[in-house]
């Protein structure tokens, strides 16, 4: 077999192995989560949503970028949250029921007990295993054809409002009530095995009937929380600007990354070459000093620094005739030729004023070529020794 086929082999085996390694890490999540409508296992709520389907309810499990109702909703079941439910969460929630919609919450947890409280309703930790669960309201008197089933709530509420209109009790309390709020209603139950896979058929008509009791499942879409169960959109799909984000964000651009990384691994294993190889230079040439100069000339013409150099030649001049005499070179140039004549009556002051008039009105390169020259051999001549 060739070296390409067995490639291809591992590759095709390493992407099986990675398909089948996160479908079970996504099977032993569904356990993890009680009441997620996504999870087959007995604690989980993939039967009520299939069910409620199946009856024609229209049921989402959308979920957004920040924590809301998705557009249209009516009801929203929010049942046996794992993680905390926030004060502005709620807020929003509150704002929502007031509007006409129905929050039912479902579950006996901690985070339940905080859902509660915000709504001014007290809840109690009690033990009661196999407790027969009594109806308090005429819409669900039909519990007794049901043959009273046998529940175990792990706390009871106890209101603090008289708003507050009881549904269902057992001997230690109450484990079901609404709560009207605005044009909208919550319901709370502390009842979660009714809408569980493992006791969903036992119940079936016990978790209807208090799904319907406002009536709201039949005014537009029922909306699993899931966002409390740790389902989090990271980004809005509509929001997708640019290759960056639409690579990250999405299925066929993730996809291309992994395309591109098993292109990246296959280079990796044929050991082939980037590009053609370049061998190192074992003889190395040094530039002549005449090519520095060159190069640094030809660099000032096309950056047009004519005015910069003529400056720094007549810097350099007056420089090096007032250090003898002590004279400030940065002076202006008559008050720089009178100090000169001041120190020395004999200096050529006037060929020295003349080369300085000859630095400050040169234009073109010819006149800056032949200028400089003049200015190097004043200072390295005979002449220049003798005016120093």
């Amino acid at each position: 077999m060739k070296k390409d086929a067995r490639l291809a082999l591992f590759l095709i085996a390493l992407l099986i192995g990675m398909t089948v390694a996160v479908n079970v890490l996504q099977a032993r999540n569904e356990s993890d989560i009680p009441l997620d409508s996504a999870s087959a296992k007995p604690l989980g709520a993939k039967g009520l949503r299939l069910w409620l389907d199946e009856m024609g309810y229209t049921v989402s499990t959308r979920t957004l970028v920040d924590f809301e109702p998705p557009a249209g909703t009516s009801v929203v079941l929010m049942l046996e949250p794992s993680v905390s439910v926030t004060n502005r969460e709620l807020e929003t929630l509150e704002s929502w029921v007031e509007e006409g919609g129905t929050l039912f919450v479902a579950g006996d947890g901690q985070n339940i007990q905080l859902v509660a409280s915000f709504f001014d309703v007290a809840s109690e930790t009690v033990f009661a295993a196999n407790a027969s669960v009594t109806p308090l309201h005429p819409y669900l008197q039909r519990i007794a054809q049901w043959g009273a089933p046998e529940l175990s709530p792990n706390i009871v509420f106890e209101p603090q409002t008289d708003t507050v209109i009881p549904l269902l009790q057992i001997d230690d309390g109450l484990v079901a009530l609404a709560i009207p709020l605005g044009e909208g209603v919550v319901l709370l139950t502390a009842l979660d095995a009714p809408f569980a896979n493992y006791a969903l058929q036992d119940n079936a008509e016990l978790a209807l009937n208090l799904l319907t009791f406002s009536g709201g499942v039949d005014a537009g879409t029922i909306w699993f929380d899931e966002w409390h169960h740790g389902v989090r959109t990271i980004v809005n799909p509509n929001a997708i600007v640019g290759p960056n984000a639409w690579l990250r964000h999405t299925r066929p651009g993730q996809a291309l990354i992994y395309v591109g990384l098993l292109l990246f691994v296959l280079v990796l294993w044929q050991g082939r070459r980037f590009g053609r190889s370049i061998p190192l230079q074992t003889r190395q040439i040094r530039r002549a000093p005449l090519e520095y100069v060159t190069a640094i000339a030809n660099l000032n013409r096309r950056a047009g620094n004519r005015a910069a150099v003529l400056s720094d030649y007549k810097r350099r001049f007056k420089r090096q005739i007032g250090a003898r005499y002590q004279i400030d070179p940065t002076q202006p140039d008559p008050d720089f030729l009178a100090a000169l004549r001041r120190a020395n009556g004999h200096l050529d002051v006037d060929e020295i004023g003349r080369v300085i008039q000859r630095l400050n009105e040169a234009k073109s390169e010819g006149d800056v070529v032949a200028i400089s020259a003049e200015v190097s051999d004043w200072l390295k001549s005979a002449k220049t020794m003798r005016v120093l």
